[in-house]
């Protein structure tokens, strides 16, 4: 689990003590660098747990990085992730929701099934790349000068 906050380091872990105490948690405090965290980390899946958000650049990352998604749509998010490319939360506070799709992770990387991870990486070349930019930029240009 990664997290900062300035006001208190140890506010997250004072918060939820249980978490604190799992001995299959570990607190690993902030990274600078996600994708330098993912690869040295060996992660199977991206777990993000918002209630709130505009348009969380970390889930983007973890995309790039082509992690499986486990999240609830929040801010955003419903225009890049959806059932065929993500693993979604329903009920945001539902922690058995979050264990199910969990669950999924696990059984569907067991099985050779990658296909939400085929069509995220897919939805992340379209939308966030420079090529993508690129194109979306020219497109706009010849609309408004065309």
């Amino acid at each position: 689990m990664y997290g900062f906050f300035s006001i208190a380091q140890n506010l997250l872990l004072k918060l939820n003590a249980e978490i604190a105490l799992a001995k299959n948690i570990s607190y690993k405090g902030r990274f600078n660098d996600f994708a330098q965290t993912v690869q040295n980390g060996g992660y199977d899946c991206f777990l993000f747990t918002s209630m709130v958000e505009g348009m969380p650049n970390v889930v983007i990352e973890a995309a790039e990085q082509q992690l499986s998604i486990i999240s609830p749509i929040v801010g955003g998010l419903g225009e890049f992730l959806n059932d065929n490319n993500a693993y979604l939360i329903q009920d945001k506070t539902n922690p058995d929701e979050y264990a199910r799709q969990l669950e999924a992770v696990w059984h569907n990387k067991q099985q050779g099934k990658f296909d939400k991870e085929h069509a995220l990486l897919t939805s992340y070349n379209q939308k966030f790349t420079l090529e993508s930019f690129r194109h979306s930029f020219l497109t706009m240009l010849g609309k408004v000068y065309g």
